[in-house]
């Protein structure tokens, strides 16, 4: 194994007994015991984490970032901000070697959650095993308990997801961008219904958001810090700061946490 994989490998290793402790709610009570996070960045990077030791091994001794249907997804992601795809009942006749090794392995019955951001697009999948095949009652009726698991691990886990030792990370296979070229009529449609403020109805007041102050606060409610969010929109920390000021004044809270909350209430 090169010393890059062996690096970001041995990371995975270190903090999978703490994946699983933040994974104990999607066990007991969904039967969710498979967890996998990626994060594929603008500039070529992979960052990828799981909680299973074997398709740890499994993946960095072969290499595998990614499947052949999550290549031929990702494609159709050009206008939207989300996609969650099912996996199917079987990989049988699909010619997808990663598939193959997971269904070998036991680990089956799966949803693939893909999040678009500008810099980056983020992966969560969680699956079972292959008996459990009454599992996607949760994926078809319940998608807004792992939507709101996925805020919870972002929350609790963000001093995982954003080390600083730049070895962890792996060389990902996807050429930004990765996406197939919109059609003509759905590029007329974004033109025509560009948001420039976000509506937000709180306490009876009626508050507008404007855009910048709208990608602060997402990023923010990520678990990035305040620097942090400053360098990714290439802002300084004091005008995020003051985005924050204005959106207390606007909505009428006094702490960044209660913006937080709001945001949740009302955007994710």
């Amino acid at each position: 194994m090169q010393e890059k994989l062996l690096s970001a490998f041995n990371y995975s290793q270190s903090i999978r007994f703490e994946l699983e402790t933040l994974n104990k709610p999607l066990v007991d009570n969904l039967g969710v015991s498979f967890l996998a996070y990626r994060r594929f960045n603008k500039n070529g990077d992979l960052f990828y984490i799981f909680n299973n030791h074997s398709w740890m091994e499994h993946s960095f001794n072969n290499e595998c970032w990614t499947s052949v249907n999550f290549q031929k997804r990702i494609k159709s992601f050009p206008s939207k901000k989300s996609l969650n795809f099912v996996w199917p009942t079987t990989p049988e006749g699909l010619n997808d070697p990663n598939y193959n090794a997971l269904y070998d392995l036991k680990i089956w019955n799966g949803i693939t959650m893909l999040r678009k951001h500008e810099e980056y697009i983020e992966s969560f999948a969680f699956c079972s095993d292959d008996l459990t095949t009454d599992i996607t009652d949760l994926y078809v009726n319940h998608i807004d308990l792992l939507e709101r698991y996925i805020s919870f691990f972002k929350y609790k886990a963000s001093h995982l997801l954003y080390p600083p030792d730049k070895n962890l990370l792996i060389k990902s296979p996807l050429n930004w961008p990765c996406f197939d070229e919109p059609s003509d009529k759905i590029k007329n449609f974004i033109d025509q219904t560009e948001v420039k403020k976000h509506f937000l109805a709180h306490k009876g007041s009626n508050v507008f958001i404007a855009k910048q102050e709208m990608k602060c606060l997402a990023l923010f409610c990520e678990g990035r810090k305040i620097k942090e969010v400053a360098n990714a929109l290439n802002l300084s920390p004091r005008t995020v700061e003051s985005y924050f000021n204005n959106l207390k004044k606007k909505i009428d809270v006094h702490t960044i946490s209660a913006l937080v909350e709001i945001y949740k209430e009302n955007f994710l």
